[in-house]
């Protein structure tokens, strides 16, 4: 039993120290990473390619996403089929929505896929709108093979295009022939534990506010492996550069402290980036904590961004992100611009604003619309595309799903992209016709009531014009709500002026059974 247990560890160490094989499987070039002799990173070896983590447990054979190509991930199966010398998948883990991550989920028919709530809900809308996704691909296509007409073919850059073109020629090929979705069945909110019979397995939500907002890292403690998805980058601070106003720091950190606690963890396997190690793991946590508390430190002495930015140098307090082997300027750029969105989530509204404003002064419009210009005008492009789309758009929630970002960040385009001008005309004919008679309703109003009639008129007006800026629920649950007791007052109002009701019946909130038609949207516009 001891000499076996040797031989187990020697192999061990070997596997670890990252031996690395390639092989073809048909016209896909297949590369290894052994991490484990029950886990193996498998990929394509191109300049943008995809991976997966393979895991072979006692129960059945386990893998993390599931790249961007059928073609392709059929390749990766017939390899770790070779590889672990049989073909008992039983789970697919997908670390969120997006298409590089998923689109090979049906190559894996007999497993069940496992995902974060929001990823199933945000692929079924993806799925819906498969035939304009596709459209879109292919013009992204044709885009690039127009540039590497012109392009130098010994520059690095047409090498990844070509690599772009032939994955993305592949995905269109493959979702045109028959897809057919193979959706999660098993869905968490906050964390899932997986026994596997020899080993165990813990999902973790990584919280709102960061890439897709559906995000989970996959830890498998008995092998010392993380899978991060596209949270972590070996070139970028990456989980930090893409906080929202939902984003929980804290817990992010909560959530590496957690995989932290296994004193083995050894491998960090993201899908885009090369494996990393523990060190690099705990580096990151850390940056997140320091540079968390470092703002909340400094919005209480009362400082502002500038002193932020002084007080948090990247190369005195930060010095240990030398160690990350990331370029010493694409460093410094993305500390600033970490700073910076820790410092906006960290403020209250009105501080916000005031950096805002700082913003528009230093850096222009386009910076200081955080991307919005940018996602607006890549709107209007796409329904170029189209130019009916002006006119009947292209259905209801369905920016979401278009793939030029999750959401529109503005109600009203939105509304054009989804309902074209027929809807939003409609929708801003609404807006108008309950202000108007709200206005109407004060020349029969008490001076009470109307005093409480214009300060909900100055409510809704703030909401529509809010919501030129994002999309969130919450604020058209506003809307309603402020609506709604606009015209509970004005229809008390007038039948009072009718005779109707008593004259010294005090308009009260509406009965408990009234209902008040509130805005559908998907979760992931938080």
């Amino acid at each position: 039993m001891r000499i076996q247990k040797t031989i187990v560890t020697l192999l061990c160490i070997c596997l670890a120290a990252g031996s690395i094989a390639t092989a073809s499987a048909g016209d896909i070039e297949v590369t290894i990473d052994r991490l484990h002799p029950k886990a193996i990173k498998i990929g394509s070896g191109k300049t943008y390619g995809d991976t997966m983590l393979a895991i072979a447990s006692e129960k059945g054979l386990v893998v993390v996403d599931t790249g961007t190509t059928v073609r392709a991930t059929r390749a990766y199966r017939s390899k770790i089929e070779e590889v672990f010398g049989r073909d008992d998948f039983l789970y697919v883990v997908n670390t969120h929505y997006h298409y590089d991550h998923t689109v090979g989920n049906p190559v894996f028919p007999e497993a069940t896929v496992i995902s974060h709530d929001l990823t199933l809900e945000l692929l079924i809308g993806w799925y819906e709108d498969l035939d304009r996704f596709i459209t879109q691909q292919q013009a992204r296509v044709d885009g690039w093979l127009t540039t590497l007409e012109t392009a130098d073919p010994a520059d690095q850059e047409t090498v990844r295009l070509q690599d772009l073109v032939e994955k993305y020629s592949w995905m269109c090929e493959d979702l045109r022939a028959d897809y057919e979705p193979h959706l999660p069945t098993i869905t968490f909110s906050d964390r899932l534990h997986l026994d596997l019979g020899d080993i165990t397995m813990d999902l973790y939500y990584f919280g709102p506010g960061t890439h897709t907002g559906d995000d989970i890292m996959v830890h498998v403690p008995d092998l010392g492996i993380v899978a991060t998805g596209d949270l972590l980058h070996h070139q970028f601070t990456q989980f930090l550069l893409q906080v929202e106003p939902d984003a929980d720091i804290p817990y992010k950190v909560a959530v590496f402290d957690a995989i932290l606690a296994d004193p083995d963890l050894e491998h960090v396997v993201p899908v885009h980036s090369r494996v990393m190690n523990r060190a690099e793991f705990q580096i990151r946590r850390d940056y997140a904590n320091d540079v968390w508390d470092g703002v909340i430190s400094v919005i209480e002495s009362g400082g502002t961004r500038a002193d932020a930015r002084e007080q948090l140098d990247l190369g005195t307090r930060f010095a240990y992100m030398a160690d990350l082997g990331i370029d010493k300027n694409e460093l410094e750029r993305q500390h600033k611009e970490t700073v910076t969105n820790t410092w906006m989530l960290a403020k209250d509204v009105e501080d916000a604003r005031a950096a805002v404003r700082r913003i528009i002064d230093e850096k222009g419009i386009d910076d200081a619309s955080s991307g919005r210009i940018d996602i607006w005008s890549a709107a209007l492009r796409v329904m170029l595309e189209w130019p009916l789309s002006f006119v009947v758009g292209y259905g209801w929630n369905t920016f979401g799903t278009s793939g030029i970002w999750k959401a529109a960040h503005s109600e009203y385009i939105n509304a054009l992209y989804e309902l074209g001008a027929i809807g939003l005309v409609f929708v801003l004919a609404l807006f108008a016709v309950i202000i108007g008679r709200a206005r109407a309703a004060l020349r029969f109003m008490p001076f009470e009531l109307a005093r409480l009639q214009i300060a909900y008129i100055y409510a809704v007006v703030g909401v529509l014009v809010a919501v030129v800026f994002v999309e969130v629920p919450a604020v058209w649950s506003l809307f309603w709500i402020y609506a709604g007791l606009m015209m509970s007052v004005q229809a008390h109002c007038k039948d009072t002026a009718a005779g109707t009701v008593p004259a010294d019946a005090v308009a009260g909130p509406p009965p408990s059974d009234e209902s008040y038609p509130l805005r559908s949207a998907s979760a992931y516009r938080r």
